[in-house]
């Protein structure tokens, strides 16, 4: 069976919680997203446990793969985010991106 029958949405992503989830793509922790969004820590916390239960996800590495399968999120826009953060920790590219793309081989 394949990922995509197994883990089909139930309901749409709220743009709040599709814009939470980009940034926990990106790498930022709940505290981080808030600081950048300007919510509570807990209601990021909320938004990501809303998407990991619509997307059927397990854990948090779990709905970012799947959003990505589903076509939620795509390469480039983490990319984008990541490289543009205002936070120190995340100004210089890990090892994954190589020219503001997620390196395709490990």
């Amino acid at each position: 069976m394949s990922v995509t029958s197994e883990h089909t949405i139930d309901a749409i992503l709220t743009n709040r919680e599709l814009e939470v989830l980009a940034l926990v793509a990106a790498g930022l922790s709940a505290k981080e997203i808030a600081q950048r969004i300007s919510i509570a820590p807990r209601t990021v916390e909320r938004h990501v446990e809303n998407a990991r239960l619509k997307m059927h996800a397990r854990n948090r590495t779990h709905l970012v793969t799947c959003a990505l399968i589903h076509g939620l999120l795509n390469a480039s826009l983490q990319a984008e985010l990541f490289l543009n953060s205002p936070y120190p920790g995340l100004a210089k590219a890990p090892p994954c991106l190589k020219g503001g793309q997620f390196a395709t081989s490990i």
